[in-house]
């Protein structure tokens, strides 16, 4: 499966878990549910490591276990 499917369906996971799970902070959308990196590709069928990477190059940050983007307002 190429990288941009891959991609693709992570975000469309995440925008699918902000309609049920989000929280607005201070510091931007909190994802309310904990997951792993592996547990989002598993979810893709990707790489942890092409999850981690699309995460970084979108300034995705995760912090116990939550994921939030701090560029968000």
């Amino acid at each position: 499966m190429a990288i941009l499917s891959i991609k693709g369906g992570l975000y469309s996971i995440i925008i699918r878990l902000c309609n049920s799970y989000v929280i607005m902070t201070e510091d931007g959308i909190l994802i309310d549910l904990p997951l792993t990196h592996q547990e989002l590709a598993n979810l893709t069928y990707g790489t942890r490591e092409v999850i981690q990477r699309s995460l970084k190059e979108n300034s995705v940050t995760r912090t116990s276990f939550h994921m939030s983007n701090k560029n968000s307002q």
